[in-house]
This record gives structure tokens, C-alpha cells and sequence, in this order.
């Protein structure tokens, strides 16, 4: 299983206050609130964070099935390379990948042979940034497979998690998809 998450840095700047106590006690643990605050740079680290708790929680779900919000309970431990987020007896490994513009985080049990791409859109447009997203993989995957991307199809699941198909029979693979402000990303896994 695969699961990401982008954060587009100039969108949140402009559309995001995470400068509210109230907001950083519901997103993060104590200690990584004081991550944030005792950092040289508090919106960077609270949208890292916030990128890491994202991604596992995809993964989470993706696992459990269980959908709520308590990103608080999702412990991250950090290290140079990456991070190890646990939840109850969930646990997952994260890698991040930060740029001056975005950071993007794929949450991941084991390294499987894993493909992503992040890209611009053209627009932040919900509607069109979920399309182009979605085609982006459709593109990726028929070349990957040696079939026609007409021949694939992405559907979700009651809980939101998409799946690849292929006609209408489900590939056996992971995928994720994630878009925000600018950018768009996608990262699957053939099982």
C-alpha cells in the first residue's frame, strides 16, 4: 500500500493560518507542537508536519477502512531521511521530498517498487486539478502496463480510496492521489 500527500507552500501562505493555538493543538502532539514553535521556521514545519500526518493517515485508512480526524494521535518521529509515524499498533514509514515550492510526503509499510510523479496544473480549480491528477496516472500506469489508457479507469471505494481498474476488473495495485494550490502528485505500487 502507497498513500502521499502535496502542500503547495505559496497557496497555504496565502489561504492557510496556522498561526491559531487552537488549530495546532487539534493537528499535532505536544511535542510536535513544540517542534513547530521552537523552529526557526514555524509555517514550514507545521506544513511538514502537517504533509507527514497526512500521508499516513491516507494509509491508515487505506489499511483500517476507518475514516475520522485526529491527526493529533498519529506520533511522528522524525529522522534526517524520513519519518516513522505510529498510530495505536498502525504503524508506517514516511519520505519526504521538499522543494522551495511544495512538500510532498508517500507513506509506505515497506519499500515495494513504488512510482510517483509531481507535477504543476494548469489551474486550482478543484474539478480540474482532480482530472488532470487522475489522467496523469491513467497516462503513467497504460504505458507502465502496455495498455490503452482508455482501457483504465479510476473508481473509489465508500471510504474514498481509489482504486485502478482495468475495464471493469480491479488491478492488483496500490495507488494514491493528492493535489493542492499548484501542484498535483500521484504514487502507486503494482502488487
Amino acid at each position: 500500500m502507497v498513500a502521499n500527500d502535496i502542500v503547495d507552500l505559496e497557496y497555504s501562505r496565502k489561504h492557510k493560518n496556522f498561526s491559531r493555538p487552537r488549530l495546532l493543538t487539534k493537528l499535532f502532539s505536544a511535542k510536535e507542537w513544540q517542534y513547530i514553535l521552537n523552529s526557526d521556521d514555524e509555517f514550514y514545519n507545521c506544513c511538514y508536519l502537517w504533509s507527514i500526518k497526512e500521508s499516513a493517515y491516507k494509509l491508515y485508512v487505506q489499511y483500517s477502512g476507518e475514516r475520522f480526524f485526529r491527526p493529533d494521535l498519529f506520533q511522528i518521529n522524525l529522522d534526517h531521511t524520513s519519518a516513522e509515524v505510529t498510530f495505536k499498533s498502525f504503524k508506517c514509514l514516511v519520505r519526504t521530498e521538499i522543494t522551495e515550492d511544495f512538500i510532498y510526503s508517500e507513506a509506505f509499510w515497506k519499500k515495494t517498487n513504488q512510482l510517483s510523479s509531481t507535477f504543476m496544473l494548469s489551474s486550482t480549480d478543484y474539478a480540474v486539478q482532480s482530472r488532470e491528477t487522475r489522467n496523469k496516472l491513467i497516462d503513467n500506469m497504460s504505458l507502465q502496463l502496455g495498455v490503452e489508457s482508455s482501457s483504465l479507469s479510476i473508481k473509489k471505494s465508500s471510504n474514498g480510496i481509489p482504486s485502478m481498474y482495468y475495464y471493469d476488473l480491479p488491478l492488483n495495485s496500490s495507488i494514491s492521489l493528492t493535489h493542492h494550490g499548484r501542484f498535483g502528485a500521484y504514487s502507486y505500487s503494482l502488487k
